[in-house]
């Protein structure tokens, strides 16, 4: 499984926009603690990845406004 496809099952199966397949996988994976922490770790990494992408581009875009200000 692919970061995408681990932050889409965990998005839209546990938390927005309920998605049926997703939430049955989630549930799957809730039944072993160990599996779904680990699964939470990595989620919690892509979103820190996530963020940090965000912050960059938005440094960017700052630097751009400054120039053409």
């Amino acid at each position: 499984m692919t970061k995408r496809e681990l932050l889409d099952t965990l998005m839209y199966g546990m938390i927005v926009h309920s998605n049926k397949v997703k939430r049955k996988l989630v549930r799957q994976w809730m039944k072993d603690p160990i599996l779904f922490s680990m699964i939470k770790q990595e989620f919690s990494a892509i979103l820190a990845d996530l963020l940090k992408i965000i912050r960059y581009v938005k440094n960017l875009n700052d630097e751009v406004i400054k120039v053409l200000e």
